[in-house]
């Protein structure tokens, strides 16, 4: 049978361009492909690099947060549930788990040492133990915990001799990012929130409300600040604020007592809450939950907006606006928490906190694996 062919006023760049830019990435490599060869190959350079789905529903995990990429290959998942890591290839095969009485971990940085610091949520503390994760068993002498009270840890990164934490105040609606010594695990300094020796007055064009994850490139830290709606940027060696990525507008008011307007009603997918400021358009979100950057690109988990953005980080990343590469939808439509880059693969990983769909079933999150097209 004769390959299809169409009319060559159809294979001109500029209707290519408009054509191709209605359509979304599953559209277009199942319909474009089917038109004609130079469709079809027209198509495959302009979906180069972009990300689709290779492996989806991998694991099972009763509280989904963050992940973290080995350094060789493959990711490390913390379970809150069993107080252990799970490890995976890179292939997105189970390799086994590293259990050492973990509790309740939710996060892992690794440093140069081969130290993993883990967040253990519930006791509000950093476990810092050397783990082989070739032979999945902890390294001896060495370990340590780091207590850090009243503080609900929710991501961290290293970059040289300096930890970062993100945390939440003891109620969950302020945010924090503290600067420790990884030699000494001394408190060096902090910012976010309008941070101060003694102190948080939160209000500022620092405040962070309820913020999630965190990514360091370079000088550049960026917080995923989760009801604020957007993505924060600051240069972490001084904790001096840059600029803030989303929509902007008026933040709603706190009742006079401890709740958070966004618990009463954040409690499922018909959940909601009034904020201007929640966007579906690229380049603003709903809910980010977690950030990982590399080579000027962005991503970003969002919860509320079950979508990953791929976004191009500017020269001048004070002055201008990040450029959209991608918008992955979230595979089953489930809200999105952590999310890591393994070589060219991206992890991410969802819902936060499952919810039950039947009696008796308590849901779970589990992963997805994408990778670009070539």
């Amino acid at each position: 049978m004769a390959a299809a062919r169409s009319h060559r006023a159809l294979r001109t760049d500029d209707v290519l361009t408009s054509v191709f830019s209605q359509l979304a990435l599953r559209d277009g490599c199942v319909i474009v492909a089917s038109v004609c060869k130079q469709w079809r190959g027209a198509w495959r350079r302009r979906a180069k690099g972009l990300y689709r789905p290779v492996r989806v529903g991998l694991g099972e995990f009763r509280y989904g947060d963050h992940l973290t990429a080995l350094a060789g290959g493959g990711v490390i998942v913390p379970d809150y549930r069993e107080n252990c890591l799970h490890v995976f290839t890179e292939e997105g095969e189970h390799r086994g788990l590293v259990n050492s009485e973990f509790d309740c971990p939710t996060a892992v940085a690794l440093d140069d040492k081969g130290v993993s610091w883990v967040i253990l949520h519930d006791d509000c503390a950093l476990s810092r133990r050397p783990i082989n994760y070739k032979t999945m068993q902890p390294r001896v002498p060495g370990s340590s915990e780091l207590e850090l009270a009243g503080r609900r840890l929710m991501d961290l990164s290293i970059s040289g001799t300096a930890v970062l934490v993100l945390f939440q105040d003891a109620i969950w609606r302020y945010g924090q990012v503290l600067v420790l010594d990884r030699n000494t695990g001394a408190e060096r300094y902090r910012f976010g929130s309008g941070a101060k020796p003694g102190g948080v007055d939160a209000g500022g064009v620092d405040e962070l409300r309820g913020p999630s994850g965190l990514a360091i490139e370079g000088d550049y830290c960026f917080v995923a600040d989760t009801y604020n709606q957007s993505i924060v940027v600051f240069n972490w060696f001084n904790g001096q604020f840059v600029r803030r990525y989303g929509k902007t507008g008026g933040a709603p008011e706190f009742d006079d007592d401890s709740d958070n307007y966004w618990e009463e009603f954040d409690d499922g997918p018909t959940g909601t809450y009034d904020d201007d400021r929640k966007s579906a358009a690229p380049g603003q979100f709903n809910e980010p939950y977690d950030v990982a950057i590399r080579n000027k690109l962005l991503y970003v988990a969002e919860k509320g907006g079950r979508r990953i953005q791929v976004l191009r980080l500017p020269d001048d990343i004070s002055g201008a606006d990040p450029e959209l590469i991608q918008i992955i939808p979230s595979p089953g439509g489930v809200e999105l928490a952590g999310l890591c880059l393994d070589g060219d693969q991206l992890w991410s990983m969802g819902p936060p906190i499952p919810g039950g769909t039947a009696a008796g079933d308590d849901g779970h999150a589990s992963i997805s694996i994408f990778a670009p097209i070539v």
